[in-house]
C-alpha cells in the first residue's frame, strides 16, 4: 500500500533518485532557502518524491515525480495536493518551471487539471545527439568570415572581456539576462565553451555546463545583433560539437534559445528540429493561492 507524508531533508536523500540531478547534490548540502519534501513509498521502496521551495510571495514546485508503474492512479495529484496544502496557506501563489516537449505534453495536461495555468513560453529548448549533430550541413547554414578568431571561453584575452563588460555596464549593450555570458562562469565547461573574437572584440559565445551523465547544457548561446543575420552562430555552434566529440564525456546536448529572440528562435524551429531528439518549450506554470 502506498503512504505519502512529508519528509525532513535528511530523509528526501533517500529519494534522490526520483528528481533531477542538480537537486540530488543539494539534498546533501545545507538548504539555501526554505524548503518542504514529500515522499511516498510502497512496500518500503520510494515510489514518488515532491519538493517545494518556499521564497517570499510565492512558492516554487521545484520538482515532482513519479515512478512509471504508479502512474494514473492518483498519486501525483495527490503529492501535488500535499506541496500545495504545506506551501498554499501561506503564500499568494505557486509558480513551476516545465518544459513543455511537443511530443510529450503529459506534463503539463496534468498540471492544467489540477488547477495551474500556463503563463509565459519563455524559451525553445532541443535535445540532440552528437551523432545527429555531425548530420548536419553546419558549413552550409553560416561560414565564419575571414580573421574571425574561435577560441576556447577560458582563452579571451582581458581586453575583449573588459570591453564587453564596461559596454554591458553602462548601457551601451543591452542583453537579455539569459545570454549575457559572465554571469554563467565559474562552474561552465572549460573543454567545450567557446568565444567568437572580431576585430580584437568578443561578439559571440556559447557558455556550456554539464547536465547530466549523458548530456552537456548549451547554457547561453549568443552572437551580437549586427551577427545574426549572417549565421555567425553557426561556425560557434560547430565548434562547440567538435569540442564535445573530442571530450568523449556526454553523447547529446541541449540548448535554449529565448523567445523574445525571434531570428534565433525560428531558426531552432525551422532548421535544427529535423535532426532533434525533441524540441520543446520552456513554459511557466502558476497558480493563484489568494482565492
Amino acid at each position: 500500500m502506498v503512504s505519502i507524508r512529508p519528509l525532513s531533508q535528511a530523509e528526501a536523500q533517500a529519494y534522490a533518485p526520483l528528481t533531477f540531478p542538480a537537486y540530488r547534490a543539494a539534498l546533501a548540502r545545507p538548504a539555501e532557502r526554505p524548503a518542504v519534501y514529500v515522499g511516498a513509498m510502497d512496500e518500503g521502496e520510494p515510489v514518488a518524491f515532491a519538493i517545494g521551495g518556499a521564497p517570499d510571495g510565492g512558492f516554487e514546485l521545484v520538482s515532482l515525480y513519479v515512478s512509471p508503474l504508479h502512474r494514473r492512479h492518483g498519486l501525483g495529484g495527490a503529492m501535488l495536493a500535499a506541496i500545495e496544502n504545506a506551501l498554499g496557506p501561506t503564500h499568494r501563489y505557486g509558480a513551476h518551471f516545465l518544459t513543455v516537449r511537443e511530443d510529450q505534453p503529459g506534463p503539463a495536461l496534468f498540471l492544467v487539471r489540477h488547477g495551474w495555468r500556463q503563463g509565459a513560453v519563455r524559451q525553445v529548448v532541443c535535445r540532440m545527439s552528437i551523432e545527429a549533430a555531425h548530420r548536419i550541413p553546419w558549413r552550409g547554414l553560416g561560414r565564419a568570415r575571414t580573421g574571425d578568431t574561435m577560441l576556447a571561453w577560458d582563452d579571451v584575452p582581458a581586453g575583449p572581456r573588459d570591453r564587453l563588460k564596461a559596454a554591458l555596464e553602462s548601457g551601451a549593450l543591452a542583453l537579455h539576462d539569459t545570454v549575457e555570458p559572465f554571469q554563467y562562469e565559474g562552474t561552465h565547461d572549460r573543454a567545450t565553451s567557446v568565444a567568437l573574437l572580431r576585430g580584437g572584440d568578443l561578439v559571440g559565445w556559447v557558455i556550456t555546463h554539464p547536465l547530466d551523465a549523458d548530456t552537456l547544457r548549451w547554457t547561453c548561446s549568443y552572437v551580437l545583433p549586427g551577427l545574426q543575420t549572417a549565421g555567425r552562430v553557426i561556425p560557434l555552434w560547430w565548434s562547440v560539437v567538435e569540442r564535445q566529440t573530442a571530450a568523449a564525456r556526454h553523447a547529446g546536448f541541449i540548448w535554449t534559445v529565448p523567445m523574445d529572440l525571434p531570428r534565433m528562435a525560428a531558426f531552432a524551429r525551422e532548421r535544427l528540429r529535423p535532426h532533434a531528439d525533441w524540441l520543446g518549450y520552456a513554459c511557466t506554470f502558476v497558480k493563484d493561492f489568494t482565492r
